[in-house]
């Protein structure tokens, strides 16, 4: 007791803020984990999508338990070098060590600037910084949609905890939901939607190729503009950028203009990696396994493909469909060969396809069942054929 009261003496008031900081970012996740399960909609019973809910809830637990498990390795990692490098006086608390590793060093700078130090670093951590941006397109159209409450905690969540527990999160809340019929029309997205969304691409484009200086403000710039669709600017926004006037642009066409844009960065990755490495696997896996952050953010790819094909498979009903099974496995193909970053907005495009509603009058029976009409039938020639009948009596 008395080791570590001293300890708490010899500690600076930059020692003190650097402790804060790091309990305030584990606090802030578990704040931002609480709030998104508070206000997760309430499903209705017998709605018939439990078993996807069921699927998404653990893939929430799952995705967060093994990406911080590595999380948790890397300030371990990150610790352990320091105190190599810096070794303390043999009487020296342990607290002030602590605070001394913090302080001298920036945890967020250092993961990242190894998650992209090498082209084949960067062949994992680019599917995530590539998959964030149409996610985010994705939770901002369907989130709105659907009124699930307080969308930005979800982006958030993603940026400081990982995105793969995040997405599976957002997809509990949309299978939470009551299904619309007919279906919610989807609003045409503002300028400040889809331009910061759209804008986003060049910084994860240049992200491996920047000069040291260069790479944490961009790296910041990123992580800002994948957040701007959820401020409310239209309080403070000229009318032009409002959300009902001004230049607005189809949902769809967001995700279509996002296939092509995420797949220039992924090609480029794809081109940077040493010559013969597709022929052996065994290199971008030691290389997934050489550091924690590295683990940590290629498990956040893995686990984000994972949930892409549950959606695909579950998006449709109660249970997996034929032609879910079908999207899924083009899905599977499309993550083998380009991952996650540009099949997301594949998928995602898909999932804003619905049922058109009938029109009156008619109504149709399940599927791979006859049409009962209740309209009249009439002749090629727009007469009705009761009419015909009629005429040719008289």
């Amino acid at each position: 007791m008395s080791t570590l009261l001293s300890g708490f003496t010899q500690l600076t008031p930059s020692h003190y803020l650097h402790i804060l900081i790091l309990l305030s970012y584990l606090l802030v996740i578990l704040l931002l984990l609480g709030a998104i399960l508070y206000t997760l909609p309430r499903p209705k019973a017998g709605d018939g999508r439990a078993v996807a809910r069921g699927v998404f809830a653990l893939g929430t637990l799952a995705s967060g338990a093994h990406t911080w498990y590595y999380m948790i390795r890397f300030l371990q990692y990150s610790y352990t070098n320091y105190v190599s490098s810096h070794p303390p006086p043999s009487a020296s608390p342990f607290l002030l060590t602590l605070a001394s590793w913090l302080e001298q060093t920036s945890l967020f700078d250092e993961a990242w600037r190894h998650v992209c130090s090498t082209p084949e670093n960067w062949w994992w951590s680019s599917h995530i910084c590539l998959y964030t941006i149409p996610w985010t397109a994705f939770v901002a159209i369907e989130g709105r949609r659907h009124s699930i409450p307080h969308l930005w905690l979800y982006p958030l969540l993603g940026q400081l905890m990982a995105i793969s527990t995040a997405s599976s999160l957002f997809f509990l809340a949309l299978f939470s939901t009551p299904p619309a019929d007919p279906p919610i029309p989807r609003p045409r997205l503002p300028l400040s939607t889809y331009l910061p969304i759209l804008a986003s691409i060049f910084p994860a484009l240049y992200t491996p190729y920047l000069t040291p200086s260069a790479f944490l403000p961009n790296l910041l710039l990123l992580h800002f503009l994948l957040l701007i669709p959820f401020l409310p600017l239209s309080q403070y926004l000229p009318s032009t950028l409002s959300s009902d006037a001004g230049s607005t642009l189809p949902p769809s066409s967001l995700l279509t203009l996002l296939e092509p844009l995420t797949f220039l960065p992924r090609a480029l990755a794809l081109l940077s990696l040493p010559r013969g490495a597709w022929h052996s696997p065994r290199l971008l896996l030691s290389t997934l396994l050489s550091h924690p952050a590295q683990s940590s953010i290629g498990f956040d790819a893995m686990h984000v493909s994972l949930l892409l094909l549950l959606y695909s498979l579950l998006r449709r009903g109660a249970s997996p469909s034929r032609a879910g099974a079908y999207e899924a496995l083009s899905a599977l193909a499309g993550i083998l060969a380009v991952g996650p970053g540009v099949v997301a907005p594949l998928v995602f495009r898909g999932g804003l396809r619905e049922r058109k509603p009938r029109p009156e009058g008619k109504k149709v029976k399940g599927y791979g069942q006859l049409k009962v009409e209740d309209m009249p039938r009439r002749t090629r020639s727009g007469r009705l054929y009761s009419d015909v009948v009629v005429g040719g009596k008289s």
